[in-house]
């Protein structure tokens, strides 16, 4: 997202995610055909997601379960306004759904729903919102994260509530219970950001430490342990300062990683590293680092963003870089060169703010 209210993609393209009216995969930034007037972006496996000035949204990519909200099923390849959705506060995708807060603090979700992830909504049932569909119930929300097959939402007392798939302790409630709506999340108070990813959920805490809870296959918890947790377990990392933001990579279940930016514009990540995705110059072997560990080179970070095998950060001078898996060019430097550490994306510059897909970014 630049500061002129446009927006720039890179990286796979299968399903028209780079909205730039092409399925053509890209190794280097490519502007998203008519969008001038974003304030925040999103992305989800296969599709993508921009808020607009205006309080409203629009969304591009897979719409093979009505993640576009545009009440069809139809893939698009160009921003698409998402239908009778208006003031928006914020918007979040997941792999196959997508969720919005609204200006008065309330949410609504659209997409894939065998799980319950968008809600029951008024129907009462489990099937595929095609557009925006109320959460019932759930008011007072600041912030909105849409994992895997779940969602969770943080409210203005910095309690978090979570509801959708629950097979890995994803929700936090202290089971493993699927819910379809949303369930309070033990023992954690006064959370500040919310980061949910595929079966685990990592949420920056009051005092600016960082509490994690889900699968643990890769360490992505970042406690030291391969463990799983159906509750919020904090933290402790000597690399691990004062948070200012946390992202969760939406990997596959052995192979996920964490990260999180520090208020000093220094990154720590933690989790799988088979792509060199905990970006600190090979240090760490390939079976990666169940606590946090440095990235390389990076001490100016604004804005942060994990995909599936990368993650990518904003810098003060407002150009971006990014570090990982790049088979499809998530890195956009031009190249398919994998990178153990932070490489600076071709093209950008002037950027306000970014966010990681699967195999690319925006």
């Amino acid at each position: 997202l630049k500061s002129d209210g446009s927006v720039a993609c890179w990286g796979n393209n299968i399903e028209g995610q780079l909205g730039d009216e092409t399925k053509v995969e890209r190794l280097m930034a490519t502007p998203v055909k008519g969008l001038t007037t974003a304030v925040a972006i999103t992305v989800g496996w296969r599709h993508t997601c921009a808020l607009l000035a205006d309080a409203t949204a629009q969304c591009w990519g897979d719409n093979s379960a009505g993640q576009l909200g545009d009440g069809t099923t139809e893939s698009k390849t160009t921003a698409t306004p998402v239908k009778e959705l208006t003031k928006v506060a914020s918007i979040s995708a997941g792999n196959n759904h997508t969720c919005a807060v609204r200006l008065d603090s309330t949410v609504h979700c659209w997409g894939h729903n065998k799980y319950g992830q968008v809600g029951e909504g008024p129907s009462g049932s489990a099937a595929n919102k095609l557009q925006p569909s109320a959460i019932t119930g759930l008011s007072g929300v600041v912030s909105i994260g849409t994992g895997s097959q779940y969602t969770c939402a943080q409210k203005t007392d910095g309690s978090v509530v979570c509801w959708g798939q629950n097979d890995k302790g994803q929700l936090g409630d202290g089971t493993k219970a699927g819910k379809n709506a949303p369930t309070a999340v033990q023992w954690l108070i006064a959370s500040q950001r919310l980061a949910a990813a595929n079966g685990f959920t990592c949420v920056v805490e009051g005092g600016g430490t960082v509490a994690c809870w889900g699968r643990n296959e890769s360490g992505q918890l970042g406690d030291g342990t391969t463990t799983g947790r159906n509750v919020p377990k904090t933290i402790n990392g000597k690399e691990l300062g004062h948070v200012a933001a946390v992202s969760a990579g939406n990997s596959a279940k052995n192979t996920s990683q964490a990260c999180a930016l520090l208020t000093n514009g220094q990154v720590a990540c933690w989790g799988s590293n088979n792509y060199g995705q905990l970006g600190d110059s090979g240090k760490t072997d390939q079976g990666g680092s169940s606590t946090p560990v440095a990235v390389a080179t990076l001490d100016d970070a604004t804005a942060l963003a994990t995909g599936r095998y990368h993650s990518c950060v904003v810098k003060a001078d407002g150009t971006a870089a990014c570090w990982g898996r790049n088979n499809d060019g998530q890195l956009g430097d031009g190249t398919k060169n994998t990178r153990s550490t932070p490489t600076p994306v071709k093209g950008l510059s002037t950027l306000r703010a970014i966010a990681a897909f699967a195999y690319g970014a925006c």
